[in-house]
């Protein structure tokens, strides 16, 4: 007999939305929708502030140390002992999936529905394997409409009702349009107490046009005017309403080039693999990874740097970094040994947006501990949320999941990193009486090169990264 359930709620993530650009001329519905409803003014994303790092944290209500997904690229030996695999293919994810130690080292969204004898509904624009991740066992019902879905006989029946899936666009007009209808038209209509709608603008509109550029701000008006159509129904069908992002986004300059640094530390090629802000020791480059964070640390681009370190502390296993476990990224068998973040500042670009970060190239990306990519939107109205509430309380997306669960009067489960959001809810507490501290944790550099700092806040034993950074030595 599947669980008794009280309420239903849909996650809606606008992928890449910054909290600067709810504003009423720009996003009236998020706006109203926040009026009625709680807006949480300190949210925070996982980091790697990347997209399947945090797909994986929204699916499991856990951080990385625990769900093992540490970055948008992967080293798996298994699959492959030479490079690095991409997890936005939903195709090496499934090859993930295969190997004796899983995709997801703990139950995703829609395996904990399942054990409840409940269906989970995704629909998304988003890469496929961010939306496998939400799924990974396809329990319900998971349709990408880049053309993937499962279970495929579906898919047949999707085309049939609403055409065929529209092309790659920017923005994402087309693909965002038919996710929204089925959600409007086939979801809601259906029985699933809980249901993702992950939209990939303005992610994919930023990424190639710049954070405040006339594309990227057409991306999020015609996101808002979905929500419009969104809202309208979930009212009506007395569903709540989750609105957030995954992650922020910053500015790009000044690419970094890791291969000069890499020969500089003496190691070879077959002697590492690079993922997405980190680096793996293969063989004898195990032996080198001491050489190698003393070369980054010179670097004026590089930023915090996390290495394993002890259980409990703040240090890494190598003078001047921190130790991944305090920022949930000690995985027992997936974490590089070296995770580094890169600079950044609160310049402004040429649309006069704050928030610029050095390395990888293209204009705008995410993935730092800078507080514009770790700083992102939750926004939640409903029957059971208070209106028109402000919350300075520090939350994060592992989270979601223990919240969309008490929504639901669904049991939640014990393993998970985040807490149920009470404060937003009627009855819950008023946000000024519930405990929050900041920890500032820091390591010196060797020599006069500065020192590491973190911004990290703690609620109810729930701790979330707020930034890092690099502070020079004085004068």
């Amino acid at each position: 007999m599947p669980h008794p359930v009280e309420g239903r709620a849909l996650l809606m993530i606008w992928d890449g939305l910054r909290p600067e650009f709810i504003r009423p001329e720009l996003t009236p519905n998020l706006c109203a929708l926040a009026e009625g409803g709680v807006r949480f003014q300190n949210h925070h994303a996982v980091f790697p502030s990347e997209t399947r790092v945090n797909a994986s944290s929204i699916s499991t209500g856990c951080y990385p140390a625990r769900h093992g997904v540490v970055g948008n690229s992967l080293y798996v030996p298994a699959v492959d002992a030479k490079r690095s695999v991409n997890t936005g293919d939903h195709r090496v994810l499934q090859a993930l999936q295969d190997q004796p130690e899983g995709l997801l080292s703990v139950p995703s969204l829609g395996e904990r529905l399942a054990v409840l004898g409940l269906p989970l509904a995704v629909v998304s624009s988003g890469s496929p394997g961010s939306s496998y991740l939400l799924n990974p066992t396809v329990n319900g019902v998971m349709v990408n409409v880049r053309g993937v879905v499962m279970p495929e006989p579906i898919e047949q029946d999707l085309v049939q009702r609403f055409g065929q899936f529209p092309e790659a666009g920017i923005p994402a007009s087309g693909w965002n349009d038919y996710a929204v209808q089925v959600v409007l038209e086939e979801v809601f209509e259906k029985a699933y107490p809980i249901m993702v709608l992950w939209l990939c603008d303005p992610d994919i509109t930023q990424h190639q046009e710049g954070l405040g550029s006339p594309m990227s701000l057409q991306a999020i008006r015609e996101n808002d005017n979905r929500l419009g159509r969104i809202a309208e129904q979930a009212k009506k069908k007395g569903i709540h309403l989750l609105v957030g992002s995954d992650h922020g986004f910053s500015s790009l300059r000044d690419p970094v080039k890791l291969d000069d640094l890499f020969r500089q530390a003496g190691l070879q090629e077959d002697e590492l693999v690079s993922v997405s802000g980190g680096i793996h020791a293969i063989g004898k480059g195990k032996e080198k990874m001491g050489k190698l964070v003393q070369c980054l640390q010179e670097q004026s681009w590089c930023g915090p740097i996390f290495t394993p370190g002890s259980r409990g502390g703040w240090e890494g296993c190598f003078p001047g970094t921190f130790s991944q476990e305090l920022v949930f990224l000690s995985h027992e068998i997936r974490s590089p040994d070296i995770v580094y973040s890169r600079v950044w500042s609160d310049e402004s670009n040429d649309f006069g947006i704050a928030g610029i970060s050095f390395g990888k190239s293209g204009v705008a990306t995410h993935g730092t501990c800078s507080p514009y990519d770790m700083r992102n939107v939750l926004i939640a109205a409903g029957p059971k949320f208070k209106a028109g509430m402000v919350s300075s309380l520090a939350s994060g997306n592992v989270d979601l999941v223990p919240t969309l669960f008490s929504l639901c009067h669904l049991p939640v489960a014990e393993e998970v990193d985040g807490r149920v959001l009470e404060e937003a809810m009627k009855g819950g507490p008023d946000p000024e009486a519930v405990s929050q501290q900041q920890i500032r944790p820091s390591v010196s550099l060797p020599g006069d090169l500065g020192e590491y700092r973190l911004e990290i806040w703690e609620v109810e034993g729930t701790r979330y990264l707020a930034k890092g950074w690099k502070e020079a030595p004085p004068a």
